[in-house]
């Protein structure tokens, strides 16, 4: 899932948010990217907010915050990802709390 500002082609500005609460997201994330099951790049015009939620069982990163702004990521649980639970570079005004981060390996084994 990714969230993003953008630009069309009449140069109207479409601003990029999101609002999970109480979600699962389950199975996401691809292997040796920087493709998260949860990203927020690029966006800066509005508030996005992730809540009560669960994240899991992902061949990559959780969560990826880049070059984003006005994010709320509160009261979720995140387990068995590769590399990183949350990433976040480049950013402002991100608030985390109170989260469960568990379970990070540095790559899964494949046989």
């Amino acid at each position: 899932m990714v969230t993003s500002d953008f630009i069309e082609a009449n140069d109207e500005v479409r601003y990029g948010r999101t609002y999970l609460d109480s979600v699962e997201i389950y199975n996401c994330s691809q292997y040796d990217t920087y493709k998260a099951a949860l990203r927020f790049q690029g966006n800066a015009g509005s508030w996005s907010s992730v809540q009560y939620s669960v994240l899991h069982h992902g061949l990559g990163m959780g969560v990826d915050i880049e070059d984003a702004e006005n994010v709320l990521f509160s009261n979720n649980d995140m387990f068995d990802f590769v590399r990183f639970g949350i990433n976040i570079m480049t950013s402002n005004n991100i608030t985390i709390d109170n989260n469960w981060v568990h379970g990070i390996f540095s790559r899964h084994l494949k046989v």
